[in-house]
C-alpha cells in the first residue's frame, strides 16, 4: 500500500430522517449487518462517537470514506433526493455523480417493497434488494454477494470449440412455387328455395347448395374429383337423384362432380344439390354437423369443412339471419 492512500472503511448505512418507525428500522438492519460479520456504519453509531457531529460532513464522508453505500428506499428519501431537499438532495446529487463512476458501490434496499412510491425516478430502472421480509433468505444472499462482489450464480468456462451447424438445403424459388397448392375451395353457394312455416316457426326449409373450386395455379389442370359429404338427414327429397352421383355411408351421404380440365384462374361451379332442413332434425342436433368438401387432383387431397349452422341463413325483409333452432318448430311439428 503507498504511503498516502486512504485506507476506506467498509459500509455506510444511508437513509431519510423524519419518520421514527423507520429509523428504527435502519436502526436494526445496522445491528443485523454487523451480526453478520459487516462492519456497517451510520448516522448514529457515528453521532455516538463524537460530540459535536458535522453532519454535512458525515454525509460527505459515508459517499467517500467507505467501501460500500446500502441507500434505504423509502417514501421520504423519494420526497427530498427528486426535489434535492435537506442533506439527501445534495447527498442524492453526490450520487448520481459516482454512482456510473463506482458500479459495484452503491446498494440499493427497500423495506417496503419494489414499489414506484419509494424509488427516486433516476433509481428507477436499478436493481434493488428487496428486504420487505428480512427473513427471506435469496434477498439476504443476495445483499450479502454484493455486500461482499460475490457472483450468485457460477457459470462454466468457454468450451474451446463450438457445435457444427448442418445447413438445411431448400429448393428453388421456382421448385418453391411448384409445391403450392394448385386449388382453392371458396365454398358453398347457397340459394333458398322454398320453406314451410306455421305460427311464424319452420316446419322445413329448401335450399339449393354448390361448391365453387378455383384453380389458383399457372397451369391446367386436368383430372378433377369433387366429393361432398353432407349429414344424410340433410338428403331427405332425392327429386334429383337420378342425374347425381351419390351414395349412402351409414349416416352420411356423398356426391362426386368429375371435371375433365379446368384452367388457370377459372373457377368450376359443381351441379346444384337440393337438401332440407327439418324441424325435428334441428333439434336433433343436426345445425352442429358439417359439410365437407374435398378437392382429389394429381396431388394430395385439399379438405375445407363448413358447419350448417354457420353456412346457412334464411332472409327476411332483405335481411340474412343464420339458422337456429329457435326458428323451428318444436319436435312434435306443431305450435
Amino acid at each position: 500500500m503507498e504511503e498516502n492512500e486512504k485506507v476506506l472503511k467498509e459500509l455506510f448505512v444511508t437513509y431519510a430522517w423524519g419518520d421514527i418507525d423507520h429509523e428504527n428500522w435502519v436502526h436494526s438492519f445496522v445491528n443485523f449487518l454487523r451480526e453478520n460479520g459487516f462492519d456497517a456504519e451510520n448516522d448514529r453509531l457515528i453521532n455516538q462517537r463524537e460530540t459535536a457531529t458535522d453532519f454535512m460532513q458525515m454525509m460527505h464522508k459515508g459517499m467517500t470514506d467507505y467501501k460500500k453505500v446500502i441507500i434505504v428506499l423509502s417514501s421520504g428519501y423519494k420526497s427530498k433526493a427528486e426535489g434535492f431537499k435537506s442533506g439527501v438532495g445534495t447527498e442524492f446529487s453526490l450520487i448520481l455523480n459516482d454512482m456510473d463512476k463506482n458500479r459495484n458501490k452503491y446498494i440499493l434496499i427497500s423495506p417496503f417493497g419494489i414499489k414506484d412510491e419509494y424509488t427516486p425516478l433516476a433509481f428507477k430502472n436499478k436493481d434493488i434488494v428487496d428486504f420487505s421480509n428480512p427473513f427471506n433468505k435469496v434477498e439476504q444472499q443476495r445483499l450479502f454477494a454484493k455486500l461482499q462482489d460475490i457472483p450468485t450464480h457460477n457459470f462454466k468456462e468457454v468450451a474451446l470449440n463450438k457445435p457444427e451447424v448442418e445447413p438445411i438445403s431448400s429448393s428453388g424459388f421456382v421448385e418453391h412455387v411448384k409445391e403450392r397448392p394448385k386449388i382453392h375451395i371458396k365454398g358453398l353457394a347457397i340459394k333458398e328455395a322454398g320453406s314451410s312455416m306455421q305460427g311464424g316457426l319452420y316446419d322445413y326449409t329448401t335450399f339449393y347448395i354448390r361448391v365453387l373450386i378455383e384453380n389458383i395455379s399457372q397451369k391446367v389442370i386436368n383430372g378433377l374429383l369433387v366429393q361432398i359429404e353432407i349429414p344424410l338427414q340433410l338428403y331427405t327429397d332425392r327429386s334429383d337423384y337420378d342425374k347425381l352421383k351419390f351414395r349412402q355411408e351409414e349416416e352420411k351421404g356423398f356426391f362426386d362432380f368429375e371435371k375433365d380440365k379446368i384452367f388457370s384462374g377459372q373457377t368450376y361451379n359443381t351441379e346444384e344439390i337440393r337438401i332440407q332442413i327439418w324441424n325435428h332434425d334441428v333439434h336433433g342436433g343436426l345445425l352442429e354437423k358439417e359439410i365437407k368438401i374435398t378437392v382429389f387432383t394429381d396431388e394430395e387431397p385439399i379438405t375445407k369443412s363448413l358447419s350448417i349452422k354457420s353456412a346457412f341463413f334464411i332472409t327476411n325483409n332483405h335481411v340474412r339471419k343464420n339458422l337456429t333452432s329457435e326458428m323451428f318448430l318444436p319436435r312434435g311439428g306443431y305450435y
